[in-house]
């Protein structure tokens, strides 16, 4: 149950940044969902050549995406794929759509593993953050033409930190997983039409990436 390697995550508009609010992990259908937060400073220049910064937040982002209240990110804890959520139920799979991808390149590695299925796993590498409003693939997705079709986009990357583990399984087949991603100084560049105005400029983006989470989850063969 390591981290699948590509996240995949929708987003509607604007160089955006996702907050879970707190959000608590879900459990549905023996499916492990935990709160995905991207938290973005974008630094452009206005019409007059200023330099602005502004922060935005997931429920700025959900709003564009006209999800309704109440609901949030979250990464399911087996594929990687990210989901709409409310505090009890799955909504919409966010991964299909291609617009934001997050590549986990990991460099080390450690796994400890005990009694009974018990084990603890870290791993420390490079994430590289892409979102487009407009994705384009090509067998794959292809990063300049999605840049150049896209009115938002952005590319950030940085070191990461990964820490997953489970329990003992106990006698009724259950087992309790927690992991918790965190990559704190990401950096790099992107595209706001609407921020731009006048000037066609590149963005500078800082920010960071977590996720946390933690659920039983039945593992008995079927």
């Amino acid at each position: 149950m390591k981290p699948n390697k590509i996240l995949i995550v929708a987003l509607a508009a604007g160089l955006m940044a996702f907050a879970a609010d707190k959000a608590r992990a879900l459990v549905v259908e023996n499916e492990l969902f935990s709160p995905l937060n991207i938290k973005l400073s974008v630094s452009y220049y206005d019409a007059k050549g200023n330099i602005k910064q502004v922060r935005i937040t997931s429920k700025d982002v959900l709003k564009e995406m006209g999800a309704p209240s109440g609901t949030t990110l979250a990464v399911e804890f087996d594929s990687g794929d990210v989901f709409i959520i409310t505090k009890t139920t799955v909504e919409d799979n966010l991964t299909a759509e291609g617009i934001v991808t997050a590549n986990l390149s990991d460099t080390l590695d450690s796994e400890i593993d005990k009694d009974n299925g018990a084990y603890k796993y870290s791993e420390v590498g490079i994430l590289e953050l892409d979102v487009y409003d407009n994705p384009q693939f090509d067998e794959g997705l292809d990063k300049p033409a999605s840049e150049e079709a896209s009115d938002e986009w952005f590319e950030i990357t940085g070191y990461y930190n990964y820490n997953e583990s489970g329990s003992a399984i106990d006698n009724s087949g259950n087992q309790k997983f927690s992991s918790k991603l965190k990559a704190k100084s990401l950096s790099g560049f992107g595209h706001d039409s609407a921020l731009d105005l006048d000037i066609p400029s590149t963005t500078v983006l800082t920010g960071s990436v977590t996720e946390s989470g933690s659920g039983k989850l039945d593992v008995r063969p079927e």
